[in-house]
């Protein structure tokens, strides 16, 4: 009886090379695009050169998504086959991944500021920076809010700061409350919230921009900046919708429950909803995007970049290049031999 086996781990490293082919496929028809939309007037008066350039941006295009299925496919077959042998052998095992994630989470987000500061060091260990930034700017929002006015003792300030301190009823918040309080950790400007709104604003921020520079390597991109600011957005609303909810929930079942308990709920709230969306999406778009964030951002940011391209005059002269913007010093640098 013939007997055949296959490598997996050989087989997913391949898949993980596809991908950054289609990652750098990518980037050429980004800076194809750009290069394109910079052209002078009359270069781009003629419908030839401006035919052809449109034509090997799609044909880039169609690249980009067969290295991509082929990556997607490469790494189905590996899972696959993996389970299947385990199967076989009576190996098989419950995933367990998930659910550890969903238990980590909960339980830092029940920590409060302390539970931060852990994944500060646990998300900078396995090279997660943009999530371990996130988590020190959010520590560092919660140390500068500025408390003085507040008519309480400094034991009540500190319970308050850590998270753990419990309504008293007449000061339970009501549903409208809870989200304006979910509203106010990233849009309340006042006087003394306005450095812990920033350092929120900041840290998604961050957090976003990192995985964008890994994808892309470089931030002389308009593609960069779209994804970054799209996906911030996408993050802070989803914080707040579900924050708000979870509050609102507490507080219209008369639930006294501290910053830290509404938080833990919130986090693993969000975690669910966030793994019901993704199998939403692999299943939707067949694999080629395996994250429902990354999916909306890219549907976003390619309609930027299609009104981009429409625009006119001073504007299209003003946002012709992200490196004329983001990166004055670009020319010196291309003049010198370097590229981008």
């Amino acid at each position: 009886m013939a007997e055949f086996s296959v490598k997996t781990d050989v087989l997913k490293s391949d898949a993980l090379l596809l991908s950054d082919r289609g990652t750098q496929v990518r980037n050429i028809r980004s800076s194809m695009d750009s290069i394109r939309r910079s052209l002078g007037f009359k270069i781009r008066s003629s419908r030839q050169i401006e035919s052809r350039l449109r034509q090997l941006s799609e044909e880039i295009a169609l690249e980009e998504e067969r290295l991509r299925h082929m990556s997607v496919s490469l790494k189905e077959i590996s899972d696959l086959y993996g389970r299947t042998e385990n199967e076989v052998q009576g190996n098989a095992k419950t995933p367990s991944y998930s659910l550890e994630k969903f238990v980590k989470k909960t339980a830092l987000a029940a920590l409060g500021p302390f539970g931060k500061i852990i994944g500060v060091v646990d998300n900078y260990q396995k090279g997660e920076y943009g999530k371990s930034a996130n988590d020190l700017l959010g520590f560092v929002g919660s140390v500068v809010k500025d408390r003085s006015g507040e008519n309480v003792t400094w034991k009540d300030k500190l319970l308050d700061w850590a998270g753990v301190k419990i309504p008293s009823p007449e000061k339970m918040p009501t549903p409208k409350q809870a989200w304006g309080k979910a509203r106010g950790k990233y849009f309340d400007f006042s006087k003394g919230n306005r450095l812990t709104a920033a350092c929120n604003w900041a840290g998604q921020i961050a957090s976003s921009a990192f995985d964008n520079f890994k994808e892309f390597g470089s931030v002389c991109n308009w593609r960069f900046w779209e994804e970054t600011g799209v996906e911030t957005l996408i993050n802070v609303g989803e914080g707040i919708a579900i924050a708000g909810a979870v509050g609102a929930g507490f507080a219209a079942a008369g639930i006294a429950a501290p910053a830290i308990a509404t938080g833990a709920v919130a986090a693993g709230v969000a975690f669910i909803v966030d793994k019901a969306l993704d199998w939403g999406c692999k299943k939707v778009t067949h694999g080629t995007h395996t994250s429902w964030k990354e999916a909306v951002s890219d549907t976003i940011s390619d309609g930027i970049d299609y009104a981009r391209e429409k625009t006119t005059g001073f504007f299209k002269k003003l946002v012709k290049n992200p490196r004329d913007v983001v990166c004055p010093w670009a020319t010196a640098y291309a003049s010198s031999g370097g590229g981008w």
